[in-house]
């Protein structure tokens, strides 16, 4: 995961880590554990599960693909994502005041990834017209709106991955979605090979596994018999 030049930036992730446990644990020794999470755990937790839900629903859905190492290109990367309008679950008033206090950040996000140093002032604009370039080349740029009812809806239905990645065995590049799972095996040179199945059965993840298992090696095998 990490490149051996950064090894010092490593060390010192870890040292302040360790200076701000510190620092909670002698807070909790000399003021109380009750007034501690009353000054500074509970309003911790809540500005950074902020941070946690945007983060997810701008890079998580059914809708968006996942690529492996071997499919990746910095495009594919940065395009892998959907803006939402936070809040905006709860009514046009409230998806305003996600927007506006947040200063855009879930409602221009693929422009984010694109270009990361427009400043945000500049980010409406600039996101207004990146989206119509995408539009007209058929992508989907916009998400269901951004809240909790929303990230619960997409952690229920993507967490089927799961159970290819761990397996070892995902596609180079793969979506997900909530009435079906969808692998495509791709080959750079002679196959594009579509599998579904309910992603919750027992029966039918089993299944698909074994099957795309013996489809792959019967097509490594016959390709190294004929290339």
């Amino acid at each position: 995961m990490f490149k051996a030049h950064q090894y010092n930036d490593i060390i010192m992730s870890d040292f302040g880590i360790a200076l701000w446990l510190s620092g909670v644990v002698y807070s909790i020794y000399t003021f109380g554990f009750a007034a501690v999470l009353r000054t500074y755990l509970i309003p911790y937790l809540w500005v950074n599960h902020w941070l946690v839900l945007i983060t997810f629903l701008q890079h998580t859905d059914p809708l968006l693909p996942h690529y492996r190492a071997s499919a990746h290109t910095f495009p594919r990367g940065a395009l892998a994502t959907l803006d939402r309008n936070l809040l905006g679950d709860l009514g046009s008033v409230m998806g305003a005041i996600g927007a506006f206090a947040t200063h855009g950040i879930s409602e221009t996000h693929i422009l984010h990834h694109v270009a990361s140093k427009i400043p945000h002032y500049h980010a409406w604009e600039a996101s207004a017209i990146l989206k119509a370039k995408l539009q007209g080349a058929g992508m989907q740029v916009e998400g269901n709106a951004g809240g909790w009812a929303e990230c619960y809806r997409v952690y229920k239905e993507c967490k089927v991955s799961s159970h290819l990645c761990y397996l070892g065995i995902l596609a180079d590049i793969s979506s997900f979605s909530s009435s079906r799972m969808k692998v495509m095996l791709c080959s750079s040179r002679t196959h594009t090979v579509l599998l579904r199945c309910a992603p919750c059965s027992m029966i039918t993840l089993p299944v698909t596994l074994v099957s795309t298992c013996l489809w792959t090696a019967s097509s490594r095998l016959f390709r190294s018999i004929y290339s």
